[in-house]
């Protein structure tokens, strides 16, 4: 059963992209959200090829941010566009994701790396978890492990490792792995401890002009709190045009 939530964005969709209206024929709610962003993220690299004054990285991405929210059809593709554009500009070669679903993030990443002919992602993604947030709301994934990252196409996965497990764990054995990360991209339970103990594990291990790019942020303290203790520089802005949801970057210097 699909929850109400996903019911009304995909009646948005449907209302300001009517060009993907033969997938709600499907009847197949994984194809209409992931025709919906490979549409998105047309859009992303379209931008980017016409943009123009790259000097200033964090001017850059607020004025995309900026002009995406005011688009009057516009919804969380102000947080994935913004995505796209700081894995060009930044050309990491290690990337670290938390939180998958269905894999739009994923998606976005690797065209930005395959853009970039350079890079990989490593992807750490618990299918159906459940947690309870900082308000006492118990709160429930979406995807099974069938559907994990499903809008990422097959001419992308050579990029792209994806580890299907509860990050606590995964993540640090990664972390040994890897001699270094470029960009930490954090998009999974949304506490205040998970948020901190995931930027802390993951710090002492970037590279110098490393980057944590962080969804939700408004939730809790935890990105205001560790970019204070790290003297890091930070940008917040709106992931989407309909609600006040916000996003962070951590910029290592």
């Amino acid at each position: 059963m699909i929850p109400k939530y996903y019911l009304s964005i995909g009646l948005s969709i449907f209302l300001h992209n009517l060009d993907l209206l033969p997938y709600m024929f499907t009847f197949n709610f994984d194809k209409i959200i992931c025709a919906y962003w490979k549409k998105k993220l047309n859009k992303a690299r379209d931008m980017f090829s016409k943009s123009e004054d790259i000097r200033d990285i964090v001017q850059l991405l607020k004025n995309i941010n900026l002009k995406i929210i005011q688009e009057n059809n516009s919804s969380i593709e102000a947080y994935y566009i913004v995505l796209y554009f700081l894995v060009r500009l930044k050309k990491p070669n290690v990337v670290i994701e938390t939180g998958v679903e269905r894999g739009a993030s994923s998606l976005f990443i690797l065209q930005a790396l395959e853009d970039n002919d350079s890079g990989i992602l490593y992807s750490i993604d618990l299918p159906n978890m459940s947690y309870v947030s900082s308000s006492g709301n118990k709160l429930q994934g979406n995807t099974k492990k069938e559907t994990s990252g499903i809008c990422v196409p097959d001419s992308l996965r050579a990029r792209w490792e994806l580890i299907l497990g509860n990050s606590k764990i995964e993540l640090p054995k990664l972390l040994e792995k890897l001699t270094e990360v470029d960009l930490f991209v954090r998009d999974d339970e949304h506490t205040f401890e998970s948020m901190i103990w995931e930027f802390e594990q993951v710090f002492s291990h970037l590279s110098k002009n490393g980057v944590i790019f962080s969804d939700n942020v408004d939730i809790n303290e935890a990105i205001n709190i560790f970019s204070e203790k790290t003297e890091s520089k930070k940008i917040i802005l709106r992931r989407d045009r309909h609600n006040s949801s916000k996003f962070g970057i951590l910029f290592k210097e």
